[in-house]
């Protein structure tokens, strides 16, 4: 068994020692000499090992105090890209563009078990100067279950709401705040990278493509995730840090109401060996309120109400349908139905492709 500690930035590690058996009755003395110079320096070692390991198994019980978790919130995000962001460029595979933008939304997400919703709305500041500005804001709404990740969007400038159906993610690929909070995680894998006095650093690594780092404090009346950052171990490297700050105290648990969010690029820029990081945004998230345990937070309020007039596309089979007679859910029952269901039938469906 091994401790760790933090050293300038890196995990110092040590050998655990341990007892010296005498076979021979005459090195009896000197054995135990021994013995005792060798635990009193690996004392304080497994005393920070016990902590580290205290602190990691506090962390994952988290996951089962918050279950059943709702919150309401205010998000700003400046995208502040450099020249050499602001064409198309790459990461994970997937082209992006971006631009020099500032939104403000108002929001919501709630929790339970395996399954989210959040909601995101421009706020009224931000989609009056849209508004006069002509620039177009967005609303979204997303539903993830086990089985599917359903996603609406309205846009202030299109009357007509778009969706999507499509498999569900692994959390692995998201590092949205759910990750951050430590509400989502596969505990197995979560081990101790380093411990320094009151301070551990978790880690999951994600078979080489993403490593997920969680930074907690122990010294607070209750554990206190303080930042968490997920980086990518591919060329065009991706780092996202989540900060958090204003801790209180919700049902027992230390949750924080200020986010800061920060997305870091890195490309090769001609001229420069090496690859050379970018900051290109920053979130502020605040959150207002917290509940826990609400007794309305149910299974049922995880399907998502399509709008009459929506489009909706399932990725899953490379359908499109249009909601055409009211306000409805689309259950993969539902779908199937519809697919297979000839044109020339009567009575004429409700989504249709």
């Amino acid at each position: 068994m091994r401790s760790t500690a933090c050293l300038g930035g890196k995990a110092d590690l040590f050998p655990r020692t341990g007892s010296i058996l005498a076979c021979n009755a005459l090195l009896l003395i000197g054995a135990m000499l021994v013995t005792l110079a060798i635990t009193a320096v690996d004392a304080p070692i497994a005393r920070a090992e016990s902590a580290s390991e205290a602190a990691r198994d506090q962390f994952i019980s988290r996951f089962g105090r918050l279950r059943n978790i709702e919150a309401r919130f205010t998000l700003d995000v400046n995208r502040t890209p450099p020249p050499e962001f602001q064409g198309p460029f790459k990461v994970r595979g997937q082209t992006h563009v971006l631009r020099p933008t500032h939104t403000s939304f108002e929001g919501e997400f709630n929790f339970l078990a395996d399954r989210a919703e959040f909601q995101l709305r421009p706020s009224v500041e931000y989609a009056k100067s849209a508004r006069a500005e002509g620039k177009d804001a967005s609303s979204i709404i997303q539903i993830r279950t086990p089985q599917r990740v359903e996603t609406l969007v309205r846009h202030m400038a299109i009357p007509t709401p778009v969706g999507t159906v499509s498999d569900q993610v692994d959390f692995r690929s998201d590092t949205f705040i759910e990750i951050a909070l430590g509400l989502r995680a596969v505990a197995n894998g979560i081990a101790v990278e380093c411990h320094d006095g009151n301070q551990t650093t978790l880690i999951l690594n994600d078979t080489g493509e993403q490593v997920h780092r969680w930074l907690v404090d122990s010294s607070a009346d209750g554990l206190q995730v303080k930042s968490y950052s997920v980086s990518s171990s591919q060329s065009d490297c991706e780092f996202i840090k989540f900060s958090f700050a204003e801790f209180q105290r919700v049902n027992g648990i230390q949750l924080p109401k200020k986010v800061l969010i920060e997305r870091t690029l890195s490309r090769q820029v001609p001229g420069v060996s090496g690859q050379q990081p970018y900051v290109v945004e920053t979130v502020t998230l605040a959150v207002q309120q917290y509940r826990l345990d609400a007794k309305d937070n149910v299974v049922e309020r995880y399907q998502m109400v399509w709008p009459k007039g929506s489009v909706v596309g399932d990725t899953r089979i490379g359908k499109t349908f249009k909601i055409a007679s009211g306000d409805r859910m689309l259950t993969d029952k539902d779908l199937d139905e519809i697919v297979n269901k000839k044109r020339d039938t009567t009575p004429t469906p409700s989504a249709r492709p």
